[in-house]
């Protein structure tokens, strides 16, 4: 995970540093009952060392990030318990006063390098695929604290699979714990029943894989269902952490990462990438949507009566957009509804989001076309279009009865040079 994230940073251009004097975050569960106190003092000793060396801490652990960002919450709720920490922390040279910021990976490149950037990165989405997120309790709770994203039903995650090309599952188990207490006090038979719960789910929905982001949970997910697996149960999903999945589509090959190193084999999972629609180099899935954005459109509906289509038809357009949620996305580009848009605009006209559903059919065409599954009529017509530069030509009978001059000349030779250029310039 460390170096896949690292590897992660540096395509990503993220300027990072590594910083002595870190212990322990500290893990709560177990420091926190042996003594509140140490576990407090340990996390803000760790904030000031991270205070000393900049203004922000980034973690790919779910523990460190919940623990730290907590405390941090704590510290700023409480000036004199901060005052008390400092006067502990000066026989270190230490001092804190809380203008470190703690961010998590996920929040790191959600929030801060954005959805935009990372999809200029992406050479290989991985369409077709169905993945999981187990975001970690830690990663969105306690609430309050940490603000991060909803503490029951977390969304940022699904957004970074649903850009990288995959479909997102949504699923009943997903803030389920992975059950890492249990096992540090010598419980496993009662995490196997908590890991089984969630991955019986999982398999039954057709999960190519589970990502996470939490060293903790992986290390449940994929070493406890290796030993049940052992012990012949039928399970086998695949556990992938976050920065992997982001050096898959950046088009790392499969041997140069590390998936030969986990418990359950990623075999299945990496022959699907192999094997996807899309080639190194192709554009990414709905590169101008979000899963927000969708669920919003979905659930407003306010442009759905005034459709033309739908008045005159009675074809519901609208449900393109809950099947983009719900269905693999090559599943949704060969229906023929997709070219019903007539992209009048009065969808965008009405959107509360000034959006329209208009925009993501339009999407989902682009999709069609790469794929090959437009009408004939319209590959004849992309295909003039690319000759001539015009998808139609002025008829010369016509312009002669009616005492008009011939068209000027057309500038096509232009428009191909720069198109030409363009391509050259999308290739670099």
């Amino acid at each position: 995970m460390e170096k896949a994230t690292r590897l992660v940073f540096e395509r990503l251009g993220i300027d990072y540093r590594d910083t002595a004097g870190f212990t322990c975050c500290p893990e709560k569960a177990l420091v926190g009952s042996l003594s509140g106190d140490l576990w407090l003092f340990t996390a803000a000793r760790n904030l000031a060392v991270a205070e000393r060396e900049g203004d922000t801490l980034i973690t790919p652990c779910n523990g460190c990030y919940s623990v730290l960002k907590t405390v941090k919450a704590e510290l700023h709720k409480d000036p004199r318990l901060t005052s008390k920490v400092n006067e502990v922390l000066a026989e270190e040279g230490l001092s804190y006063s809380g203008r470190v910021a703690v961010k998590h990976l996920l929040e790191v490149l959600v929030d801060n390098v954005g959805i935009s950037k990372i999809r200029k990165f992406i050479e290989r989405p991985l369409t077709g695929l169905r993945i999981a997120a187990h975001p970690g309790c830690h990663l969105v709770r306690p609430s309050n604290e940490l603000n991060f994203d909803d503490p029951m039903t977390p969304e940022k995650y699904d957004e970074i699979i649903f850009i990288l090309g995959a479909t997102p599952i949504h699923y009943k188990t997903k803030m389920l714990c992975c059950g890492g207490g249990l096992t540090n006090i010598g419980r496993p038979e009662e995490t196997r029943d908590i890991i089984r719960t969630k991955l019986q789910e999982l398999k039954g929905l057709n999960a190519d894989a589970v990502t996470t982001s939490c060293p903790s949970c992986f290390s449940q997910l994929d070493i406890i269902q290796a030993t049940m697996m052992r012990e012949g149960e039928n399970l086998g999903v695949p556990i992938i952490t976050l920065s992997e999945l982001l050096l898959l589509v950046m088009g790392y090959e499969e041997d140069e990462l590390f998936f030969s190193s986990r418990r359950v084999s990623a075999d299945s999972f990496l022959k699907k990438v192999s094997e996807g629609g899309f080639r190194k180099g192709d554009k990414v899935p709905l590169a101008c949507l979000s899963i927000d954005t969708i669920k919003r459109c979905v659930a407003c509906e306010a442009c759905k009566d005034d459709c033309p289509v739908n008045i005159n038809l009675g074809i519901d357009l609208h449900a393109l957009m809950k099947r983009i949620l719900e269905e693999p996305l090559d599943d949704v580009i060969v229906s023929p509804d997709i070219w019903r848009c007539l992209e009048c605009h009065t969808c965008v006209e009405l959107c509360p989001q000034v959006f329209g559903m208009e925009k993501a059919i339009k999407e989902l065409k682009r999709m069609a076309i790469e794929k090959g599954y437009e009408p004939q009529l319209v590959k004849k017509t992309m295909d003039s279009y690319m000759k001539t530069g015009k998808i139609g030509e002025p008829s010369k009978a016509q312009r002669k009865k009616l005492g008009l001059p011939d068209a000027p000349e057309s500038g096509v030779e232009g428009w191909k040079r720069l198109i030409k250029k363009l391509e050259v310039k999308s290739e670099k």
